[in-house]
């Protein structure tokens, strides 16, 4: 992973606790960067500034 943040729409793809569509969701903070820790199939972890971890789509079959 070497880039610094990574952007997403929050209303299409939340933050989520797990890599799961069903898992909880939480609301974005749009004042923090979201860094990028790992891969997981179709979903990307990531950072927050608090260092809380949280599971975005990074890649979705469905057009």
């Amino acid at each position: 992973m070497h880039i610094f943040s990574v952007g997403f729409d929050q209303s299409k793809n939340p933050l989520r606790a797990e890599p799961e569509d069903s898992s909880k969701i939480f609301p974005a903070n749009e004042d923090y960067f979201y860094s990028p820790k790992k891969i997981k199939n179709d979903w990307l972890m990531v950072e927050d500034e608090d260092g809380n971890l949280f599971w975005i789509k990074w890649y979705d079959e469905d057009p």
